[in-house]
């Protein structure tokens, strides 16, 4: 199963208990006949409470058994396209569509999961604070950084120091009228969970972008965003967690735009005046 769901449960898997782990091996592996199934019938197969098994439901995202038994069906249905892995026989047009289509999946999977909750939450915390710290290492920097780039066209005082000690500073000087949005793939990171740390200790909320939303930083999160992504043979899954976490950024962008109305256009205006003299006529 090469789906949304499958790529959700993988995520969550190694947190989970015994019994949790056999509904979701059974999952994995009986699709077809999760579709099937009432959640009665499903739980006597599997062999847990019905209980059991919608827990399990709302753990992957949805409200109930029956809404994922919707989302999974959708799902199965685009995994049925032929486009999938990029193999070496591939034509060059080939291999760019699959690639193409790997990215359009990410933002898929991380779209059927976002809560509007957490995105008014979030853009509550930020508009609210004083300074917006942006923190991320490796590939999750240049996501940082890109964060950065655009919220610079909104009315926020923003930080974000590309290197590590540089963020350690810059989180020590925060305080509990600002904000750190925090980006790592895993979320199991021993420094980004000290900084994540080290912002709790001086009462800063924080926002958290990682794939594991069961992960040491998205326990230290106020507000968690999952972004969604699959290992290619070509592609690592933390790279292709990068075009998720990107939509994650303009999903904030677009609403902190939203919220600032005018004035946001008055900043976006400032500055494209500020660039305006380096293009070429």
């Amino acid at each position: 199963m090469n789906t949304t769901t499958s790529a959700r449960i993988a995520q969550l898997m190694p947190s989970m208990g015994a019994t949790s782990r056999r509904v979701a091996q059974f999952f994995l592996d009986n699709p077809d006949r999760v579709l099937e199934c009432t959640v009665e019938q499903l739980a006597g197969e599997i062999g847990v409470s019905t209980a059991t098994v919608s827990r399990f439901s709302k753990v992957l995202g949805y409200g109930s058994y029956s809404q994922m038994r919707l989302g999974l069906s959708s799902q199965l249905t685009r995994a049925d396209d032929p486009r999938g892995e990029v193999e070496d026989s591939d034509s060059a047009l080939q291999s760019a569509r699959k690639t193409l289509e790997t990215n359009i999946e990410a933002l898929r999977g991380t779209a059927d999961f976002i809560d509007g909750t957490d995105v008014d939450h979030a853009v509550q915390l930020i508009s609210d604070s004083q300074t917006l710290g942006i923190f991320g290492l490796g590939s999750s920097n240049v996501v940082a950084q890109y964060a950065y780039h655009m919220l610079l066209r909104l009315p926020l005082r923003l930080v974000q120091p590309g290197d590590y000690h540089m963020q350690l500073m810059a989180a020590a000087k925060l305080s509990p009228g600002d904000v750190g949005l925090i980006i790592s793939h895993t979320g199991n990171d021993a420094d980004i969970n000290l900084l994540a740390e080290q912002l709790r200790e001086h009462g800063v909320p924080t926002i958290a972008i990682t794939s594991y939303p069961n992960s040491p930083l998205a326990h230290l999160a106020e507000v968690r965003f999952s972004s969604l992504s699959e290992d290619t043979r070509y592609r690592a899954e933390a790279l292709v967690s990068v075009t998720s976490q990107i939509g994650l950024v303009d999903v904030l962008f677009t609403e902190l735009s939203r919220r600032y109305g005018a004035a946001a256009d008055a900043e976006l205006l400032k500055v494209r005046a500020a660039v305006a003299s380096k293009h070429v006529p």
